[in-house]
């Protein structure tokens, strides 16, 4: 919802009233006690899956992609007060691989406070090059990463693209999802922690099972599609150490 929203901040459908929208109210933040609630961060303060997405589709400059029709289009969102330039990477992969089967870069500029379109990629062309279609059983999965350092977050996902429902994609198995190595880089609560996974793993999601401490993870909930992945740690905790990240540190993935 809310980066259909942001997409409109620069066009106007007479059709239906859609459009210019230039910003959004956000509905819930946090709980004032324990319920069954809209709220992105729970009643003790634990952030949810969805405030995950919610703090990546709020970013300053944010890529979004859209399927329409016969087409991927990729929006491109700034609340920068400049001109802007960066690049991105396409990939699809296949479920059950690591390696992608379609990998573009694309270059684009951006004015000032817009929200546009950048890319358009044909299901055809796609089709051609992965061997990926829309709503067939052997899925795909279509990631947007950067490097670069304007982007606040380097991967962008729409799980609806290239998706048939989970439970009817029969090239998507269980993953070997391990923590490798958990790391104090200083005393002030913040930890660095590597992870490895053997094929895409869907929505990893990290969670300390504990009331001892508590903590936010630089990322949460992303589709894994690397052999390796670095994830911080932030807890206000100052007592905690390496084995109690361990002890209490679970990792799981669809």
């Amino acid at each position: 919802g809310n980066e259909l929203y942001r997409r409109s901040r620069n066009y106007f459908n007479e059709k239906n009233g859609n459009g210019l929208c230039s910003g959004t109210m956000y509905w819930q933040f946090n709980d004032l006690w324990q319920a069954p609630t809209w709220a992105t961060i729970e009643y003790g303060g634990k952030w949810k899956l969805s405030h995950y997405f919610v703090k990546r589709s709020y970013a300053n400059l944010h890529l979004t992609p859209v399927l329409n029709g016969s087409l991927v289009t990729i929006h491109a969102i700034s609340d920068h007060m400049m001109e802007l330039s960066s690049n991105f990477d396409v990939k699809i992969f296949s479920y059950d691989s690591l390696v992608p089967r379609f990998n573009r870069n694309y270059r684009f500029t951006i004015e000032a406070l817009i929200a546009k379109p950048v890319v358009s990629i044909s299901l055809d062309e796609i089709k051609k090059e992965s061997e990926c279609e829309f709503n067939k059983a052997q899925s795909c999965v279509m990631i947007l990463t950067s490097n670069e350092d304007i982007f606040v977050h380097k991967e962008f996902i729409n799980f609806l693209l290239f998706n048939i429902g989970l439970a009817k994609v029969n090239n998507l198995k269980a993953s070997k999802l391990k923590v490798e190595n958990v790391r104090q880089i200083d005393r002030n609560g913040n930890f660095l922690i590597d992870l490895s996974s053997d094929q895409v793993s869907l929505f990893v999601w990290l969670d300390i099972n504990t009331d001892k401490f508590k903590g936010i993870f630089s990322d949460n909930g992303f589709h894994m599609v690397d052999s390796r992945k670095r994830v911080a740690f932030k807890t206000n905790n100052y007592n905690i150490h390496e084995e109690d990240i361990y002890k209490y540190l679970t990792v799981q993935s669809l």
